[in-house]
């Protein structure tokens, strides 16, 4: 699995629970990487691959495979490919498919619901 954050890509061997949270990656439970360094304002993620699940403070998220539950408090979730197979949530922002799936809910409690854009 690959994790892209703005233009930086991270290679990860297997993995399930990937959360990006007060700037650390970890994958399962365990810190695998640093963001502190990161001076932007905005942080961009993009999961190219299959995990379970996906967790994150803020940051706009891009996805690239298959995910059981995405999770974010503030930005923008999108699915490029792949399929969702439980929820999808952000409190600020929004959800949008291009193409795939999501077998669950999308719920955007400040935002909008887009489809096949």
């Amino acid at each position: 699995m690959r994790i892209k954050i703005n233009e930086k890509i991270f290679e990860f061997l297997g993995g399930k629970e990937i959360s990006i949270l007060d700037g650390k990656i970890k994958i399962d439970g365990k810190n695998v990487q640093d963001l502190s360094a990161y001076k932007e304002k905005e942080i961009q993620i993009t999961i190219l691959g299959n995990c379970e699940n996906l967790e994150t403070n803020c940051g706009y998220i891009s996805i690239q495979g298959n995910v059981n539950d995405i999770k974010t408090k503030s930005g923008n979730i999108i699915v490029e490919s792949g399929n969702v197979l439980g929820n999808v949530e952000t409190e600020n922002g929004d959800i949008k498919l291009r193409s795939g799936s999501i077998f669950g809910n999308a719920i955007s409690k400040n935002g909008k619901i887009k489809k096949n854009l």
